[in-house]
């Protein structure tokens, strides 16, 4: 029995890339490939922690020590529309490319379930804090890398998520980025129904945002582009030997 051969004729399809969606042209090369050549030839700098990840050395070379991403929480944090959900699920698939087992627990989607009985008062925001912790803190021991997107506005905030999830390993990213600069993405219409009274104590409209005072895990998102920030997220992760 013959079996067929793969279509080899050029033809667009769209890009399977986390928001890349563009039109792509899969050559005979590669039939099956479901990237557009551009997220298919991006890699990272040869010099960055990334790329030795993704590209490690041959084993035995000289002067040279493996590392790997050990499970942890990772907690993005910032104002809405400050990038954290579009981030997360581009490292989480930075992370699947590494055969990496992830979660992402965002804190919207939380709101629509297990947190819908929450309203956006401070207290209930510790409380969808404390929820998701708890969360991030069991999937975290099944050796699961756990990628947490929540505004999370206030100090006591993050420290009781760390709390939580301590000792296991935990790293907060701050993404920095101006209210106006959110507003004017406002990708899930929050900011819209903010204004229109239907969200009341809504962050950075009638409710503050505290940053932080010191924090080197920050990432500007209104001047680094997304592939630039996954980079700066994976050189911030917690490294193990091998």
């Amino acid at each position: 029995m013959k079996h067929s051969q793969p279509n080899t004729n050029i033809h667009p399809k769209r890009c399977s890339t986390y928001f890349c969606g563009s039109d792509a042209v899969y050559t005979r090369g590669d039939p099956y490939t479901k990237k557009c050549q551009r997220c298919y030839d991006k890699r990272f700098d040869k010099s960055s922690q990334a790329w030795k990840l993704i590209n490690p050395p041959a084993p035995g070379t000289p002067g040279t020590l493996n590392t790997v991403i050990k499970p942890q929480v990772v907690w993005f944090y910032g104002l809405s529309g400050s990038g954290k959900t579009t981030l997360s699920r581009a490292v989480a698939e930075k992370l699947k490319e590494l055969n990496l087992s992830c979660l992402i627990l965002d804190g919207d989607e939380l709101r629509q379930g297990l947190s819908k009985d929450l309203d956006f008062s401070l207290l209930n925001r510790y409380k969808n804090v404390q929820r998701a912790a708890e969360i991030a803190r069991l999937a975290c021991n099944q050796g699961i890398i756990v990628l947490v997107a929540m505004i999370s506005p206030m100090n006591i905030h993050r420290l009781e998520a760390q709390r939580i999830v301590s000792p296991l390993p935990f790293t907060e990213i701050f993404l920095d980025c101006s209210l106006e600069k959110a507003i004017e993405r406002d990708v899930k219409g929050l900011y819209a129904r903010a204004k229109a009274g239907e969200i009341k104590d809504f962050t950075g409209l009638d409710s503050r945002f505290v940053p932080p005072i010191c924090n080197k895990n920050t990432i500007n998102t209104e001047s680094l582009t997304l592939h630039a920030s996954v980079k700066e997220v994976l050189n911030k992760m917690i490294l193990t030997k091998v």
